[in-house]
């Protein structure tokens, strides 16, 4: 085929390697051509870093559900024969590095793509698919349950959450970071994975103020995924990576990280929410103590507190700790007894240098026209979807048309959500929109309905309150900084939606009751843009830190 012929020619020069040569099937050619060739440059880079000299055969393995399976990784390849029809062809990279050597040895790998069905969201979603007999069983049980009981099934969740506390520190092996002379001017952005979400849409903001203060970023992403925010990293980044598609997540992590480092002579580091990034903090700042390294956490994970268990265990190595809610502050100070001087809360408002204006000026709701709720979000088992649809269909009920529904976003559970609609008969209730401008979502509703089992403060509910959208939401994570009392709703499922129909009957009974409520909302709103931003914030941090560099160097002269 001419177009992998041209491919091979993009990947051998973009990767700096003696040849490449692409040999697929149709199938995966399609999907390559939709991916395009700097998202393959980023899912092949890592392992040209990390494996230099040799001869590397990529099997191309498609994959149509989510989440995606890393194959390379040691305890996945009891999966690699159950998914031999999931193979395409292969990729060979031949390179002899800067030391040409006769003796080249063959490795191999595979990389992980997305079908054209997943990466437009329509594939599959399974509960993590697990080795060993028993536990893939397990999840099989777990993902019908999902779909034929999902009320049921998430009570237990829930219960489960309230039960489970923290994770012991994990142990980890070591990293040999080899000393450099760091660039102060270059940053590794560590970020989970290039989905749609608030924490990555803050992740690309701090990668814009870090590009516009002058530095060369750097961003890599750990979770194995469609990565259907590619375009939005490049526009933000000098080079982005994949850095699991093509390598495990173990062993050769080890690897990847210290010669990535020092390729790039990186000298600040901004950890949101990476594995990885974390995993080898302390060895970074053990080895290269000049090395600034900044988080920032969302959210506290049910049963063992996700990233931020990492971060708080990681803090002697962390030299600033970015939190985006008063929650998360009071955690790392009160109950991890974090130094005070590392802990800094900054709310996600300004983002983009645009102020949301909070305007206290309401204008009145017309109560002839039917009360239109809405779902903004990605479509994931952490914003519980489903509990959303099983609300409207209460909602729908109870009050016919007096009450219209629109639901925005896609994500791992779209194919899901769908079907879910389709069982309930909502099909003509609920309209439907993929990914699209915020504020035309917020012309569109008066209620903006959060049904998340876990938040830390949202963007969205942010959005709303300077769009005069008024906001319930599940009470979880630090929401209570933003959603007055009388519209908060329990997290458990049954209570929540019993409380929804609640609220919204005494809204269709007494327009003041909205009236009330939002503006409640907008006083909780406009307390927090009196805040300094997230985005100030930084934009300062990076000028006193090049202030501090020009005053070094004035000292040395």
């Amino acid at each position: 085929m001419e177009n992998l012929k041209e491919l091979s020619a993009q990947l051998t020069k973009r990767l700096e390697v003696d040849d490449v040569s692409v040999r697929v099937d149709e199938q995966a050619a399609k999907v390559i051509e939709a991916l395009g060739t700097e998202w393959m440059v980023a899912a092949i880079l890592p392992l040209t870093i990390t494996i230099p000299r040799a001869e590397v055969v990529l099997k191309v393995h498609l994959q149509d559900s989510e989440p995606m399976l890393n194959l390379s990784t040691p305890y996945s390849y009891d999966f690699a024969s159950g998914y031999s029809q999931g193979f395409h062809g292969e990729i060979v990279i031949r390179s002899s590095g800067p030391e040409v050597s006769s003796d080249i040895k063959q490795q191999r790998k595979v990389l992980a793509l997305p079908t054209l069905e997943l990466l437009e969201g329509r594939g599959d979603f399974t509960f993590a698919r697990r080795d060993g007999r028993l536990k893939r069983v397990l999840s099989k049980v777990y993902s019908e349950a999902y779909k034929r009981t999902p009320l049921l099934l998430d009570t237990y969740r829930q219960s489960r959450n309230a039960k489970w506390g923290y994770y012991p520190e994990p142990v980890f092996r070591w990293f040999n970071i080899m000393p450099y002379e760091p660039d102060m001017k270059c940053m590794w952005i560590a970020m989970h994975w290039a989905e749609a979400g608030g924490a990555e849409s803050w992740a690309f903001e701090q990668a814009r103020l870090a590009k516009e203060a002058g530095y060369r970023v750097i961003m890599t992403f750990d979770r194995i995924a469609p990565q259907r925010m590619f375009k939005r990293a490049q526009e933000c980044s000098d080079v982005v990576m994949f850095t699991t598609h093509a390598l495990d997540d173990g062993d050769d992590q080890r690897v990847f990280i210290p010669r990535m480092l020092k390729k790039y002579r990186v000298g600040r580091i901004h950890i949101h929410h990476s594995f990885s990034a974390y995993n080898a903090a302390r060895d970074i700042k053990l080895a290269l103590p000049q090395v600034v390294i900044d988080d920032t956490t969302h959210i506290t994970e049910h049963r063992g507190g996700g990233f931020v268990t990492l971060s708080r265990h990681k803090s002697d190595a962390i030299d600033l700790h970015h939190v985006i809610s008063p929650l998360l502050r009071d955690t790392y100070l009160l109950e991890a007894g974090a130094n005070p001087e590392k802990v800094v809360y900054r709310p996600l408002t300004r983002m983009g240098g645009h102020e949301q204006v909070i305007s206290k000026e309401l204008s009145a709701r017309d109560s002839s026209k039917p009360l239109r709720i809405g779902f903004l979000g990605r479509l994931s088992l952490q914003k519980r979807p489903y509990l959303f649809v099983e609300t409207v269909k209460a909602l729908h009920d109870k009050f016919g048309d007096q009450v219209e529904f629109l639901m925005q976003g896609s994500g791992d559970l779209d194919a899901y959500t769908t079907q879910r609609i389709k069982d309930l008969g909502l099909e003509n209730v609920i309209e439907r929109r993929s990914w699209g401008p915020v504020p035309t979502f917020m012309e569109s509703v008066d209620i903006l309905l959060i049904s998340s089992d876990n938040e830390g403060l949202t963007l969205t509910t942010i959005e709303a309150s300077a769009a005069g959208v008024l906001v319930l939401s599940a009470d979880v994570g630090s929401q209570r900084s933003v959603v007055p009392a009388g519209a908060l709703l329990p997290a458990m499922p049954l209570p929540f939606r019993k409380q929804a129909v609640h609220v919204v009957s005494k809204i269709l009974k007494n327009p003041e009751v909205f009236n009330a409520l939002l503006e409640d909302q907008l006083e909780m709103a406009t307390r927090l843009q009196s805040l300094q931003s997230a985005s100030e914030f930084f934009a300062d941090r990076y000028k006193e830190a090049d202030k501090s560099a020009a005053d070094s160097q004035k000292k040395a002269k």
